[in-house]
C-alpha cells in the first residue's frame, strides 16, 4: 500500500535519525530506532535489511534468515536480499527464529548478543584501571608509560569508559553519561565480535582511509614496525599568506600537528638565516599570494617537499561568488600561479573526497585531509543558555545567495506559521535584505567576526540550513559546516550534496522545496528530534577534534618525506 506524503516523511525523518546513530557507534538507540520503523512500516526493505544484518552478526542466523526471506517477498528481484539470505542460511542453526524479532524482549536479546553486556565489567577490572590511569598520570613521562600499556588499556577500556560514566554521574552531566554509555557499548560489542586470539600477533593492518586509529604501523621503506614514539615529530613550516590572519583550517593543522610532537612554525615568507631548514613544508593556497610561489620555487629546488593544502574548490567557483575577484581563476596571472603551485607540491591536500578525486583524475596526487574543530578554541564547548524563541539560522558558509534563495519562500512561510521561530542571518547583508518582508522583530543580522569568535555566531542559532544547489562547486563543498554545528550540538537541514550524505549525523536532508517545508517545520515543532540530532552530531564530531585529525595528518607528512628522500637516492 502506497505511503502518504505524512507518512513517506516521518520514515524519512526516522531513518536519517537511525543512521545518525550508526554512524555515531550508538547501537542501542539505532536498533530501537529501526524496530519502531518496522513496528509502523512493516514492509520496509531497508529497515528489514539492517535489523537482519544486527541478528546476522549477533549470529542469531534464524531470525536474520527471516527477517531477509520476508524482505526477498517483498522485492523478489533484488539480488543483495538474496544474497544475504543465502549467507544467513549457509550457517547451520538448529535455533528457533525470534516470533517477533521487533519486540522488546527480542530486541534486548539482540543487545545482549551484539554488546557482551550480559558480562558486566567487573570491581576488579575497575580497580585495575584505575590503578593504571594512576600510574599514567602521575607518571614522568606518561607517552612512555601509555605505550608500555598499550595491551592493557586495550583490554581495560570498557572499565576505563566505566570510571568516567561514575565520574560523569556524580558531577551531574547525565548528557555526557549517555555518551559514554554508547562509546562502551560499541566497544563490547567489537571486542565480542572480534574477540583476540591467543596465537601469535597478526600483522597490524593498513590504516584505513581517513583518520588513523592503530597506535602502530607498518613503515614501507624500513620493512619495519613503527611505534607511536618513533613517528615523524620533525620541523614544519606552514606558509601562509598572511600569518597574522589564519583561516580555521589552518589554525587546526597548527594544532594538531603541535599536538603530535611537532615543531611547527607559521610563516608568510622565507628568510635567509632566520629559521632552520625545515622537514616539509605545507602552504595554504599560495596561488592567492605569488610572492609565496617564489618561496616555493626556491624551497622545491633543494628537494624540501611541499604538500600543497587547497581549502576550495577554486577551479569550479561561480563568477557569482562574492570572493570570486580573490579566490577565482579567472585572470591569466591567477590560473597560472594556481597551476605553479599544484606543480610545485609533492602532494595535494583538500577538505572533500569529491575534490580530491577530480585533482587525482588530473594527475595530481591528492589526499583528502577533512576539516575539523580544535579545543585550544573555549568558545567551541560553551553551551548558550535557554530562550524561548527557536531561531533559523543561516551563516553563509558553503551556502551562496543563489542557494539561500531557492529556499527563500520556504522560510518566510515557516516564519509565519510559528510565532516563536526568529531568522538568524550570519554573514551577508545581501542575503538578509532578502527577506524584508519578515517583520524586523523577526529576523537578526550578525555581521562576519574574527575566526576565533566563529563559534559564538552558532550559538545564537538552533537549527542551521545548508542549502545547496547541484552545481560543480558545491559538489565538491567540505562538511566543515556541519562539523562545526555537531560541535554545537545543533541540527542541521541541509541539500544532498556528497559531503552531506557522506555525513549524515546530526541533521536532515531535503531534496525539493515541499520537503524542505516539511522537514523545517518538524524541526521547529520537535524539540526531542531537535536534541536527538544534535546529540548524535556531537557524538560524530569528535572524530574531527584536532588531535584525532594531527595522525591522520603525519602519516600524511611521513608519505611525502619518504617518496622525498626515494628521490635523492634515485636522484
Amino acid at each position: 500500500m502506497a505511503l502518504s506524503f505524512t507518512q513517506q516523511t516521518d520514515l524519512r525523518v526516522r531513518k536519517t535519525i537511525g543512521r545518525g546513530h550508526m554512524s555515531s557507534n550508538r547501537l542501542e538507540k539505532a536498533v530501537e530506532v529501526y524496530a519502531g520503523i518496522l513496528e509502523d512500516y512493516p514492509e520496509d526493505t531497508e529497515a528489514l535489511l539492517v535489523l537482519g544484518d544486527l541478528y546476522l552478526a549477533a549470529k542469531d542466523y534464524a531470525t536474520a534468515a527471516k527477517l531477509y526471506d520476508y524482505a526477498l517477498s517483498l522485492d523478489a528481484e533484488n539480488q543483495e536480499i538474496l544474497s544475504r539470505l543465502r549467507l544467513a542460511r549457509a550457517e547451520d542453526s538448529d535455533s528457533e527464529p525470534e516470533e517477533v524479532p521487533t519486540h522488546p524482549d527480542a530486541i534486548s536479546r539482540l543487545l545482549q548478543r551484539l554488546t557482551g553486556s550480559s558480562k558486566p565489567i567487573s570491581e576488579d577490572e575497575i580497580q585495575r584501571a584505575a590503578n593504571l590511569l594512576h600510574s599514567i598520570i602521575h607518571s614522568t613521562d606518561p607517552a612512555n608509560e601509555v605505550a608500555d600499556h598499550l595491551d592493557d588499556i586495550d583490554a581495560l577500556l570498557p572499565a576505563l569508559i566505566e570510571l568516567n560514566i561514575r565520574q560523569a554521574r556524580f558531577d551531574g552531566r547525565q548528557d555526557l553519561v549517555e555518551q559514554l554509555k554508547d562509546l562502551q557499548t560499541n566497544i563490547l560489542l567489537q571486542q565480542n565480535l572480534n574477540p583476540k586470539k591467543e596465537t601469535a600477533p597478526e600483522t597490524p593492518p593498513n590504516p584505513a582511509p581517513g583518520l588513523e586509529t592503530s597506535p602502530r604501523r607498518d613503515d614501507p621503506a624500513k620493512g619495519v614496525e613503527v611505534t607511536a614514539s618513533e613517528r615523524f615529530r620533525g620541523r614544519v613550516f606552514v606558509m601562509v599568506a598572511n600569518n597574522q590572519r589564519l583561516s580555521q583550517r589552518t589554525i587546526v593543522l597548527r594544532d594538531a600537528l603541535q599536538l603530535q610532537g611537532c615543531e611547527v612554525h607559521v610563516i608568510s615568507e622565507i628568510r635567509g638565516g632566520t629559521l632552520p631548514k625545515p622537514d616539509v613544508i605545507i602552504t595554504s593556497n599560495p596561488h592567492q599570494a605569488p610572492r609565496l610561489l617564489e618561496s616555493l620555487a626556491a624551497c622545491s629546488a633543494v628537494r624540501i617537499p611541499i604538500v600543497l593544502d587547497l581549502d576550495d574548490d577554486f577551479e569550479h567557483v561561480p563568477v557569482s561568488h562574492p570572493a570570486y575577484a580573490q579566490i577565482g581563476l579567472g585572470t591569466m596571472n591567477s590560473a597560472k600561479a594556481y597551476t605553479a603551485s599544484l606543480l610545485l607540491s609533492s602532494m595535494v591536500t583538500v577538505p572533500s573526497q569529491m575534490l580530491a578525486n577530480h585533482l587525482k583524475s588530473a594527475g595530481y596526487n591528492a589526499r583528502y585531509a577533512p576539516d575539523g574543530w580544535t579545543r585550544a578554541n573555549p568558545l567551541w564547548q560553551r553551551r548558550p543558555g535557554f530562550r524561548p524563541r527557536v531561531q533559523i539560522g543561516w551563516l553563509g558558509q558553503a551556502g551562496l545567495f543563489d542557494d539561500i534563495a531557492s529556499v527563500r519562500r520556504v522560510i518566510i512561510r515557516t516564519l509565519r506559521e510559528f510565532a516563536n521561530t526568529q531568522l538568524v542571518i550570519g554573514g551577508s547583508r545581501q542575503v538578509f535584505q532578502m527577506f524584508d518582508a519578515v517583520p524586523d522583530d523577526r529576523r537578526v543580522f550578525l555581521p562576519p567576526v574574527e575566526v576565533s569568535d566563529y563559534p559564538y555566531l552558532l550559538d545564537q542559532v538552533d537549527i542551521l540550513m545548508l542549502p545547496l544547489r547541484n552545481t560543480p562547486y558545491n559538489q565538491s563543498v567540505s562538511d566543515r559546516v556541519l562539523v562545526e554545528a555537531g560541535v554545537k550540538h545543533i541540527p542541521w537541514l541541509a541539500s544532498p550534496m556528497p559531503a552531506v550524505t557522506t555525513w549524515q549525523a546530526g541533521g536532515l536532508v531535503a531534496e525539493t522545496p515541499e520537503e524542505w517545508h516539511t522537514l523545517l517545520r518538524h524541526l521547529v515543532m520537535d524539540a526531542e528530534l531537535r536534541m536527538r540530532l544534535g546529540d548524535a552530531g556531537l557524538s560524530r564530531a569528535g572524530s574531527r577534534e584536532a588531535y584525532a585529525l594531527g595522525k591522520q595528518w603525519v602519516h600524511l607528512l611521513e608519505e611525502v618525506i619518504q617518496t622525498a628522500k626515494n628521490w635523492k637516492k634515485q636522484g
